[in-house]
């Protein structure tokens, strides 16, 4: 399950260009990742946005698994997924 959240996590660092909370001391980022939300999507597609929220679910039991993803439409609509 924490290689799905570092999914999450690479794609908004590809997107953005650096993975966020970046300028955060790392001990106040861990923290930040450790009691708060999850990282905000914002500025991209609707697929991509609703990509990354699955990815970066709080609780790992409601993450999506690797199948779940390459089945979602942002995976499939480049051709990269089980069809």
């Amino acid at each position: 399950m924490v290689d799905i959240w570092s999914l999450g996590i690479l794609c908004i660092e590809l997107c953005q260009g650096e993975p966020p909370y970046l300028r955060l001391q790392p001990l106040k980022a861990m923290y930040k990742i450790a009691s708060e939300e999850p990282p905000q999507v914002s500025g991209f597609s609707p697929k991509l946005s609703n990509f990354i929220s699955n990815c970066l679910k709080k609780d790992p039991s409601q993450r999506w698994t690797t199948k779940q993803l390459l089945q979602h439409p942002f995976i499939t609509q480049i051709g990269l997924g089980n069809s």
